[in-house]
């Protein structure tokens, strides 16, 4: 999960980003017990990704999940690339 740094004196990304960075302190590391052991991490954050990109609506995108306004919005910029498909898999468990 990447943390952005702001542009000095650029208030106008200001409240994008500390939205962000709030959802993840907020509803992400401080809910979630998390492991220790790198490998287990990574699933964690790889399912959170997933909530948050097509299972959490968004207020900004009008109750949209970040995917359904891209596909609605944005459908030229998607890839369906198999092999990267496969990075961001639904979460199976395993």
């Amino acid at each position: 999960m990447r943390l952005y740094v702001v542009r000095p004196r650029s208030p106008e990304e200001q409240g994008y980003v500390e939205r962000a960075q709030g959802i993840h302190r907020y509803e992400f590391y401080e809910s979630y017990d998390l492991p220790l052991n790198l490998g287990e991490l990574r699933q964690v954050v790889r399912e959170w990704e997933y909530i948050c990109n097509f299972l959490r609506p968004s207020r900004p995108l009008r109750g949209k999940t970040p995917w359904e306004y891209l596909m609605e919005n944005h459908r030229e910029v998607v890839s369906f690339n198999t092999e990267l498909s496969q990075k961001y898999r639904a979460p199976t468990g395993d």
